[in-house]
C-alpha cells in the first residue's frame, strides 16, 4: 500500500517552514515498521513544513494514497477534525488516527472528525496488522472503530514483540535538517534559551530528541501519559541508535523525550557507564525520590547537563492529593543532589489543583527560596483525557461534553500557553484565581532578586555591566546611557520594583 503519515501542527509560534523542533518519534517508528512490511511511506510533517489549511487540501489534491495516518495529542483535537475532513472530501481514503487523542477519547473522535479507525496505544504491531485487515478490521486487536454508527473496540492488544525488537526509527524518510536545530534548552525562552544552557554556544550543537521507552509507572491523578504501560528498550539497543545518529548525522547531543527516563538506579548507572564514551551532552525527566548524589555524579559525568523534575508544588497536601508518591522532602533533597553537581534543574509546576489555596502556594514560594532556584511559570492545571481528574470531572458533571471540552482546549492550548483557565477546581473565584497566580509569580521572582542582591558577585556584575554600557556607548554612540543607568540601578538600590522573569534569568546566568 501507499501510505501518507502526517504528524499535525502543534506549536502556537508562528508559522515559519523549516523550523527547529522535536524529531517525531513515534511517526518514524510507525514508517519503519510499515516499510519492513514493504508499503510504500511518505511523511509530512507539518510542524517543520508549516502549511495552511488552503495548502494542506491543494497537498491532498495533487497527491493520492491509499491509506492516511495521522498521530495527534488530546490540544489536537481541531486540527484532527479539519484535517481528516479535508481528506474525506478530496480523496475518500481510510483516515487512521494514532497516539494519546486516539487511545483515550476514541468514541469523541470517530463521531466528530473524519477518522475512521482509532488504534489504542502502541502502534507499530497494531498498524502493520491493520493493513492487512482493512476489509474487516473486527479481527484486529487494539483498535476501536464505528460499525454502523456503533463503537466498536476490539480486545486490547497482547504484544508479542519487545521495544528492541522494533527497527530504529525511519529517520531517511524525514528532512532531518530542523530536527538537528533544536537548541538543547532546560529552561523557557527569553535569555534562558541563549544564557542557561551550559553549552558555550547551543545553536552550533547538532541536538535530537528520541526515546528509551514507552510510559511511565506512576499513577499522578492529573497525568495523561502517552501510553499506559511502561515498556523499556535495553540500553545496548539505545546506545546502537545513538551511535547511528552520531555517524549518519553528526549528533552531539540528544533530549530524551520519555515521560520519565531516570527510573531507577542500576539502569540509570549502566546508562550513563554506556553514553558516557560518546561524548555527547544530554538532558531529561527525572523522579526526584530516585535522584541522589550518587545518581547525579554519574549523570553530570556522562554528559549530562541538566534534569526536569515534577515538583507541581511545594505543598505536602497538594502532592498526596495529585498522588505524587513524592515528598516536598524529596523534592528538595534531588533538587540540592543535582545542583551540587552541576547539572540544571527544570523545576515543572502545577496551578489550580483541587484544594489548591493561599497555604499551599505560599508552600511553593518557601520551596522555591530555600534551594534558590530560579522563578518559574507555573502550568494552569487542564484536566486531559487518559488523566484520572479528567475522569473525575466527566462524573461530577464539570466537563459535560468531551468533543467541546476538547475544541476548547484546543483552541487554547489553555493553561500551557495562553494561562487561560478552563475548569477551576478550587474553591477559589476566578478572579481570586488569577491574583494569586500573580502574586505567587511575582514574589517567587522577587525573592529571587533579593538573593542576587545578597550575593557579592552580583555587585561585580553590576559594575561591569556599567563599564560596557561606557565602552558600546562611546564607540558606537547608539546606546542611551540614561536608560542603562535608570536599568542597571533600579537592580540594586532596593527600591522594591522586581525584575522580569527575563531580566531576572539572564542575571542568574551571569552569575553562575
Amino acid at each position: 500500500m501507499k501510505i501518507l503519515l502526517i504528524n499535525p501542527m502543534a506549536s502556537r509560534k508562528a508559522p515559519v517552514k523549516g523550523r527547529p523542533a522535536h524529531f517525531p518519534v513515534a511517526l518514524g517508528l510507525i514508517a519503519a515498521v510499515l516499510k519492513e512490511k514493504g508499503h510504500s511511506v511518505e511523511v509530512l510533517d507539518n510542524e517543520t513544513e508549516c502549511l495552511n489549511r488552503h495548502e494542506v487540501a491543494g497537498f491532498i489534491r495533487g497527491t493520492d494514497y491509499d491509506v492516511y495516518g495521522i498521530t495527534a495529542m488530546s490540544p489536537q483535537y481541531s486540527y484532527v477534525k479539519g484535517l481528516s475532513r479535508l481528506i474525506k472530501k478530496y480523496r475518500d481514503r481510510p483516515v487512521i488516527l494514532g497516539g494519546p487523542l486516539a487511545t483515550y477519547s476514541p468514541y469523541t473522535v470517530l463521531e466528530h472528525t473524519g477518522v475512521d479507525v482509532c488504534v489504542i496505544g502502541e502502534g507499530e504491531e497494531t498498524v502493520t496488522e491493520l493493513m492487512e485487515n482493512m476489509d474487516d478490521p473486527g479481527r484486529v486487536h487494539g483498535i476501536a472503530y464505528l460499525k454502523e454508527g456503533r463503537l466498536v473496540r476490539t480486545a486490547p492488544r497482547s504484544y508479542t514483540k519487545s521495544r528492541d525488537d522494533y527497527p530504529f526509527p525511519d529517520y531517511e524518510s524525514f528532512n532531518m535538517r530542523p530536527y538537528l536545530s533544536k537548541q538543547l534548552i532546560l529552561y523557557e525562552s527569553g535569555p534562558a534559551a541563549r544564557l542557561f544552557n551550559p553549552i558555550r554556544n547551543p545553536a552550533a550543537t547538532r541536538t535530537i530528541g528520541m526515546i528509551t521507552g514507552m510510559g511511565c509507572p506512576y499513577h499522578c491523578a492529573f497525568c495523561s501519559r502517552s501510553v499506559n504501560r511502561t515498556r523499556l528498550r535495553s540500553i545496548d539497543n539505545i546506545i546502537a541508535e545513538i551511535e547511528l545518529l552520531k555517524e549518519r548525522y553528526g549528533v552531539e547531543g540528544i533530549f530524551f523525550l520519555d515521560d520519565l527516563l531516570i527510573i531507577n538506579r542500576k539502569r540509570t548507572l549502566e546508562f550513563c557507564s554506556k553514553i558516557k564514551p560518546l561524548g555527547l551532552v544530554w538532558s531529561g525527566q527525572a523522579r526526584a525520590d530516585i535522584l541522589t548524589d550518587e545518581l547525579a555524579g554519574a549523570m553530570r559525568d556522562a554528559g549530562c547537563i541538566g534534569v526536569g523534575i515534577g515538583l507541581e508544588s511545594g505543598s505536602e497536601r497538594m502532592l498526596k492529593a495529585m498522588n505524587k508518591t513524592a515528598t516536598v522532602e524529596q523534592n528538595e533533597r534531588a533538587i540540592r543532589a543535582a545542583l551540587r553537581n552541576g547539572l540544571m534543574v527544570r523545576a515543572q509546576l502545577l496551578y489550580g489543583f483541587p484544594g489548591e489555596d493561599r497555604e499551599s502556594v505560599e508552600d511553593t514560594i518557601a520551596l522555591f527560596k530555600r534551594v534558590g532556584l530560579p522563578p518559574r511559570r507555573f502550568n494552569i492545571l487542564t484536566p486531559l483525557p487518559g488523566s484520572a481528574l479528567f475522569d473525575e470531572c466527566l462524573k461530577r458533571g464539570l466537563i459535560e461534553n468531551e468533543a467541546t471540552y476538547l475544541e476548547r482546549v484546543s483552541r487554547y492550548e489553555a493553561g500551557f500557553a495562553t494561562g487561560r483557565v478552563l475548569v477551576n477546581l478550587t474553591e477559589m473565584s476566578d478572579e481570586e484565581f488569577e491574583d494569586l497566580l500573580d502574586y505567587a509569580e511575582r514574589t517567587m521572582e522577587k525573592n529571587f532578586v533579593d538573593l542576587l542582591r545578597a550575593s557579592h558577585r552580583f555587585w561585580r556584575l553590576r559594575g561591569w555591566c556599567r563599564s560596557l554600557a561606557k565602552y558600546a556607548f562611546k564607540t558606537t554612540k547608539v546606546l542611551d546611557m540614561s536608560a542603562w543607568k535608570r536599568k542597571l540601578g533600579s537592580l540594586g538600590r532596593g527600591d522594591g520594583r522586581p525584575m522580569t522573569q527575563e531580566q531576572t534569568e539572564e542575571l542568574y546566568f551571569r552569575l553562575s
